[in-house]
Order: C-alpha cells, then sequence, then structure tokens
C-alpha cells in the first residue's frame, strides 16, 4: 500500500545493536533493587519504579518510540488503568508512570523485556485461568500502600485500536472498599514513520493478531523511522465502594466509558483529540 511505511534493514540491525548491550545493566538493577530494599519494602519499590521509567524510556529512544505525556499523574492516584493495544503500550506507560505492571503471564519469557519485568516486580497474570488471575491480583493492594504505582490493562486482550473493549470487573476487586485512587489513562499510537496513523500502517505500532509473533513484529518496528504514541492521564476517581458484583461491573463500565470516549476511530492524529 502506499501509506505502508519504509522499513529499513540497517536501521533495525543498529537499532538491535543498541539494545543487546543493556542486558548487561540488569545485574546492576538488580543490586540497586536490593539496596533499596535494606530500606524496607517502599525503599524497594522507589528503587524499582525509577529504574523501570528510565528502563522504559532509554528503550523507547532506541527504538525510535516518541512518547507524548498530556496531562498529570495524581500524585494520590496508585492503581492506573487504560486501554491496550500492543506490548509497546509496556513502554509507554512505564515512561509516563514508571510503576509495577500486572502482564500477561508469557511476558516474564520476552527477551530482555521479560528479565526486567520478573526482577521489577511484575506482576503476571493468567488470563486462562479465572483462580489465577484472581490469585495474582490479590497482593495488588498491600504492594500500593507500600507505595507501588501499579499500572494495569482491564481488558484482558488488545484491540486494534479503533474501539475499547469492556474493562474486566473482577480486576477491580481487590481496591474495591479500599481508600485506593484509581487514574484511567489512554494511550494513542498516532503517527507512524512520520505519517499519521490509518487503517493501512497501525498494524506496525498495534499488535492485537494472536496469530502474529512477538519476534517478527518487533523487528519491523526496530526497522521503522520513528513511531509517535500519545499518553493522555484522565481525572482520578475513588475505589468502588464495595465488591458486590453490580458495584463492580457498574464501576468498570464508567471508567471504559472515560477511556473509550477519548479513543477516536482511524484515523487517529494529534489533531483529532
Amino acid at each position: 500500500m502506499s501509506d505502508s511505511p519504509s522499513l529499513n534493514v540497517l536501521r533495525g540491525v543498529l537499532r538491535l545493536l543498541l539494545l543487546t548491550p543493556l542486558i548487561v545493566l540488569l545485574p546492576v538493577f538488580i543490586l540497586m533493587i536490593g539496596i533499596g530494599a535494606l530500606f524496607g519494602t517502599r525503599g524497594r519499590y522507589a528503587v524499582s519504579m525509577a529504574l523501570i521509567a528510565f528502563w522504559s524510556r532509554l528503550i523507547s529512544w532506541m527504538m525510535g518510540l516518541r512518547v507524548v505525556v498530556r496531562g498529570r499523574r495524581h500524585p494520590d492516584s496508585r492503581l492506573f488503568v487504560g486501554n491496550h493495544v500492543s506490548y509497546l503500550d509496556i513502554l509507554v506507560s512505564g515512561s509516563a508512570i514508571g510503576g509495577v505492571f500486572v502482564s500477561r503471564h508469557d511476558v516474564k519469557d520476552w527477551p530482555v523485556m521479560g528479565i526486567f519485568a520478573r526482577i521489577s516486580g511484575t506482576i503476571f497474570l493468567d488470563r486462562s485461568s479465572l483462580r489465577s488471575a484472581i490469585a495474582s491480583a490479590k497482593g495488588m493492594v498491600d504492594k500500593m500502600h507500600q507505595g507501588a504505582h501499579i499500572t494495569l490493562f482491564p481488558e484482558g486482550g488488545t484491540t486494534e485500536g479503533g474501539r475499547v473493549d469492556s474493562f474486566k470487573p473482577f480486576l477491580f476487586n481487590t481496591v474495591a472498599g479500599s481508600d485506593v485512587m484509581v487514574q484511567p489513562f489512554v494511550i494513542l499510537y498516532t503517527h507512524i514513520a512520520g505519517q499519521p496513523t490509518t487503517l493501512a500502517n497501525r498494524d506496525f505500532a498495534y499488535w492485537y493478531n494472536p496469530d502474529e509473533p512477538f519476534l517478527p513484529h518487533a523487528w519491523k518496528v526496530l526497522q521503522l523511522r520513528s513511531i509517535t504514541a500519545q499518553f493522555h492521564f484522565l481525572p482520578p476517581l475513588p475505589s468502588p465502594a464495595s465488591a458486590d458484583k453490580v458495584v463492580l461491573r457498574s464501576y468498570a463500565e464508567s471508567v471504559q466509558q472515560r477511556v473509550a470516549a477519548l479513543v477516536p476511530p482511524f484515523p487517529v492524529t494529534e489533531q483529532s483529540l
């Protein structure tokens, strides 16, 4: 297609060569997190979240991923929830929030990103098992009360970007009736290789096809000139009043609608927001 961006193999190779040495930083990060842990759990999370932000911004820069943050993170917010369209969301939200992730369980096996996810305290969630998912989420409130910012994608999967699927109510159960503030966010990939994102080129940034392997898609991303992502903080809101199923369902729908209101149909451009 004429709108399809050009891929540069040499660019991809150079970026891969830049990214590969980052593995040697992992022992340094582990040591720093260990030093932070000497000052208690809060110290561990403070160091871990700072490293997540640094790591995310560094990798984004090396990959040509430009993150534009709009709005502000509320100082009292602890749980951050938003739409999910790509594995790149991890880098985008990590750059903006620097929090601990709730992520799909197979991410821990991904090259580089998976290793850091494990040492930084990521909560891995098995979507195929409701019991496992609930068990994985039980420690979220404790982590947040110990100073952690938790980033969660409540759709339970990725979409092609023109819509926001329903948020899973049970994922809000752990914060029901607590004093945790929830701050929604929206991620949009507005430009690919300098051109506005359209139906023709969105697949270079949006990763929603379960049949498309991670590594071949990531290789295409490395060959692109650039990707521009917009991260938009929405106003925070209190946690659901109770764990009642009706309350949780209504709460999840309300948060989903707030996020969906800022996700326009394609083509997506900064001017359309």
